[in-house]
């Protein structure tokens, strides 16, 4: 009978190697180690108190809650004070300027020299109040002798009212949209059907539309009312202009020879009735129009 000798089968089952585990990385810090100790934070303000501040002791103290081995960032540090009661302004009696009440207001006081608050940046407050300056709800003790009495009174700032001052112009200049200057000029048309010996002038000496807008202007002068006997006082005129800005709905006639203002600018005429060279002629044509020769007719 055959003898078989044991053997040892191997078998090998192979697969991909398995996707390496991400290991989780700790954390690294570089610099230094800060600890804030914030007036801004209830916790971290009630750890670094001083506790009451004394004005008439000196008084040195450690950097509150420091750990061993720390460094103080300088630039970092405020002093902060709760409810502090700071003199930042004192005017004495005879060596300030004078500090006296407003009359008629028994809550108001006025200090000649000094400026307690920003008015604008034309008017600022004065240095001496350094860069703060006097606010709402700052206190005040204002004392004061009278008759030998000595008063004083504790109180607080409501407000502030600024001390009116002498406004101020500077000298007058001309406009880049000026008109350029211009001449005087005028120009004479009768208009009437009627024809006789009197005779118009006009006159611009006095003569300024520049209130109105209207240095040239058309004015139009109608008889309304005839003169009598040669008295032109006795005419009403009226007087009508092309801007309607100057028109008068009735003037008297001033006496033969003199001036009639004409409109409120300044504009005259004279009536006269001494004829000119064809004098003749305007007679004749005043008969045939059977008016008088020496009046102002309608």
């Amino acid at each position: 009978m055959a003898y078989v000798l044991p053997q040892v089968k191997v078998f090998q089952d192979f697969r991909l190697a398995p996707v390496a585990t991400a290991g989780v990385l700790n954390a690294h810090i570089s610099g230094g180690h800060a600890e804030l100790f914030r007036y801004s934070d209830a916790t971290e303000k009630e750890v670094i108190n001083l506790g009451e501040y004394d004005s008439l002791s000196d008084t040195s103290y450690e950097w509150p809650s420091i750990s061993t081995g720390s460094v103080v960032d300088l630039s970092y540090v405020k002093l902060y004070m709760d409810n502090a009661k700071l003199n930042y302004y004192q005017n004495n009696v005879g060596v300030g300027g004078a500090v006296a009440p407003v009359s008629g207001y028994p809550n108001r006081i006025i200090a000649s020299g000094v400026s307690f608050a920003d008015n604008g940046t034309s008017y600022p407050k004065s240095n001496v109040l350094l860069d703060r300056g006097a606010k709402v709800g700052d206190g005040v003790w204002v004392r004061g002798v009278a008759s030998g009495v000595s008063y004083e009174i504790n109180t607080f700032i409501s407000g502030f009212i600024g001390a009116p001052v002498a406004s101020t112009r500077s000298a007058s200049s001309n406009g880049v949209n000026n008109k350029a200057t211009t001449g005087g000029a005028l120009s004479l048309d009768n208009l009437s059907t009627v024809i006789n010996m009197v005779t118009v002038t006009p006159n611009k000496d006095n003569y300024d539309g520049s209130e109105d807008g209207y240095v040239d202007e058309y004015y139009t002068i109608e008889v309304i009312q005839s003169s009598a006997d040669s008295d032109f006082t006795t005419a009403r005129l009226r007087v009508t202009t092309a801007s309607g800005l100057d028109n008068v709905a009735s003037v008297a006639a001033a006496a033969a020879g003199s001036f009639t203002t004409i409109g409120t600018r300044g504009l005259r005429v004279i009536f006269d009735n001494l004829g000119d060279a064809s004098s003749a002629s305007a007679a004749s044509e005043a008969a045939d129009y059977g008016v008088s020769a020496n009046d102002l007719v309608v």
